[in-house]
């Protein structure tokens, strides 16, 4: 398993592209009880606007899970998911 971290003005559409194209929207709009324009559009969100819920339910869909570590200021760190 490697380890890459995504750019802030990553999309969602690069989290699909990852796959090797084997995932395809039609599969993630119907993963998510949406339509393919719908899927369009979040994908051409940045990660950092769209809401973390959609982030979650888009991630899921493409076989993903979404952990988020929060960094506290003392240091300690907590993670979620």
């Amino acid at each position: 398993m490697s380890n890459l971290r995504m750019e802030r003005d990553a999309a969602l559409v690069d989290l699909r592209k990852m796959t090797g194209g084997a995932i395809k929207q039609a599969v993630v709009a119907h993963q998510m009880a949406i339509n393919e324009s719908a899927v369009s559009k979040l994908e051409r969100k940045r990660l950092v606007d769209a809401s973390v819920s959609k982030v979650k339910q888009y991630i899921e869909a493409i076989g993903g899970e979404l952990e988020i570590t929060i960094k506290m200021p003392d240091g300690q760190m907590l993670q979620i998911g």
